[in-house]
C-alpha cells in the first residue's frame, strides 16, 4: 500500500515538473548547482481522499484509487553538489528521476495542506527524496 501511494506521489509531481522542470543543463563538480530540483518529504495523514482518477503515461493507462498523502515536494529548492562525481548535463528533460536520501531526520511539523483533493491535517517529516529532471530514451 505504502508502494502505491509512493507511486502516486512520485507521478504527479513527475507530471508537473514534467511541464514546469527548466532545462537541466547541470554539469561541473562541487559548487554546481541542480536546476529543476525538487525535494520529497514523508507526510502522516488518516483518512482517504476517496476519488479513482485514471492515470496515463509513457508507460501505461491505468485507474487508480486515491489513498492518504505519503509525501509533500517542493518545488522551490536550492540544491549544489557538495562532494562526489562531477554532475551530468541533461539536454531534453522529458521525466523526473527522484532518489532515496538520508541524513534528512527531524521533528515532524504540524500543517494544514489543501490540494486538489482537499484539506488535510497532516505531520510532515524530513527529506526521503530528491528529485532532478531526467531524459527518457524511446
Amino acid at each position: 500500500m505504502v508502494g502505491v501511494r509512493l507511486v502516486l506521489s512520485v507521478l504527479g509531481v513527475t507530471a508537473f515538473l514534467a511541464v514546469a522542470a527548466p532545462l537541466a543543463q547541470a554539469g561541473g563538480g562541487p559548487g554546481s548547482s541542480l536546476p529543476g530540483t525538487t525535494t520529497c518529504r514523508s507526510v502522516e495523514h488518516e483518512g482517504n481522499p476517496h476519488q479513482v482518477i485514471n492515470l496515463t503515461d509513457n508507460l501505461s493507462n491505468q485507474d487508480v484509487k486515491v489513498n492518504p498523502p505519503a509525501l509533500l515536494c517542493d518545488l522551490g529548492v536550492a540544491a549544489t553538489l557538495v562532494k562526489g562525481p562531477n554532475l551530468a548535463t541533461v539536454d531534453s528533460p522529458n521525466v523526473v528521476m527522484c532518489y532515496h536520501v538520508s541524513g534528512g531526520g527531524g521533528d515532524k511539523i504540524p500543517a494544514t495542506i489543501t490540494d486538489l483533493f482537499g484539506t488535510h491535517d497532516v505531520k510532515i517529516g524530513g527529506f526521503k527524496l530528491v528529485c532532478v529532471p531526467a531524459e527518457l530514451a524511446d
